[in-house]
């Protein structure tokens, strides 16, 4: 599903995007098991990849399902800045 993104932006035939990702491999693969590397290795090229396209990425976890807003109604967001 990144690697599509990635290629709908290439191609021009995107301004934006929403992924909706499955946590399959957390559940059944330990976070050292070559499996989980390998997709954790995937997701950092791809995620790199769309950056150098000029893609703003917002990520967020849904464990929990705790609100995505603080009590204000403002975006429940850290910032992080690779710099």
């Amino acid at each position: 599903m990144l690697r599509a993104g990635a290629a709908l932006i290439e191609r021009g035939l995107a301004d934006l995007l929403y992924f909706s990702t499955t946590d399959f491999v957390q559940h059944k693969f330990a976070p050292e098991a070559p499996e989980a590397v390998d997709f954790y290795a995937g997701i950092d090229e791809l995620l790199g990849r769309l950056l150098k396209l000029g893609a703003v990425i917002g990520l967020t976890a849904d464990h929990g399902m705790n609100a995505k807003q603080k009590p204000d109604g403002s975006p429940n967001v850290i910032y992080l800045d690779a710099n």
